[in-house]
């Protein structure tokens, strides 16, 4: 791709041409460039030529939908309100503890049969208090370890104790648990075919390297290395050691 190696010089040239010594170095560095850049180029226009397959037909896409489950399924989701009682986490033991006793007597009103919602709207210091704190559906992972140890612990419609988090202290209310569900194949069709093609091209991409490296012949041209792998050769002797050690 000439114009690409072209372009690449040229931004090379436009960078450098105020550095010191630059007009004397410049005629070989950029030559050593466009020949590093030509291969580049070379490589680049090989793999984009094995990786040039068509688009997965219906059948291969329903299979690969079949055979990777995990990758259509949509998460549980927990479907979460807050009441939260904000609190500098640098604050002092006399602050957090009215915190906590603030938090412990809102407890007890639930208990008593007072609405989360009209609570939340009435105490609550995160922007969801005026939406009876409904922070809406959320995957796990989504809020910090603490939180969700705590929300997984809960049943649909029941609240927790007043728990203190970095953010202060929080009573949390489970509205609502979805289960995994695996998506229809009819949703997610076009997804489907995405992955199907970016898995096989991934694969035959490997392949050909594959063939590329049984069919090389190494030379060592460091004698250093070629002795150091001849003292102490590896599994499959040191050829293999040399190529292992290359792809890594």
């Amino acid at each position: 791709d000439a114009a690409w190696v072209a372009e690449r010089v040229e931004a090379a040239d436009r960078r450098y041409r105020s550095e010191p010594g630059w007009d004397e170095k410049r005629e070989g560095l950029l030559a050593t460039l466009r020949g590093h850049l030509e291969r580049r180029s070379q490589v680049r226009g090989l793999e984009a030529q094995v990786r040039a397959l068509p688009a997965a037909d219906e059948e291969r896409a329903q299979a690969f939908y079949a055979a990777n489950p995990a990758l259509f399924t949509e998460p549980l989701r927990n479907r979460v309100a807050v009441i939260l009682l904000k609190v500098d986490p640098a604050a002092g033991r006399e602050t957090w503890a009215a915190a906590q006793e603030e938090g412990d007597r809102l407890v007890q009103r639930l208990r008593d049969g007072a609405d989360f919602a009209e609570l939340a709207a009435l105490h609550s210091q995160d922007a969801t208090a005026k939406s009876g704190g409904d922070l809406g559906y959320l995957h796990a992972g989504m809020l910090g370890s603490s939180a969700q140890t705590v929300i997984d612990a809960l049943e649909p419609g029941r609240f927790s104790d007043a728990v203190q988090l970095l953010e202060g202290v929080v009573i949390f209310r489970l509205l609502e648990r979805q289960p995994a569900r695996l998506s229809p194949y009819e949703t997610v069709a076009e997804r489907a075919r995405e992955l199907w093609l970016r898995e096989r091209r991934e694969q035959v991409w490997q392949e050909f390297l594959g063939t590329l490296r049984a069919g090389a012949r190494i030379e060592i041209a460091d004698p250093e290395l070629r002795e150091l792998l001849q003292a102490a050769p590896a599994q499959g002797g040191p050829t293999a050691a040399l190529v292992s050690k290359r792809d890594h």
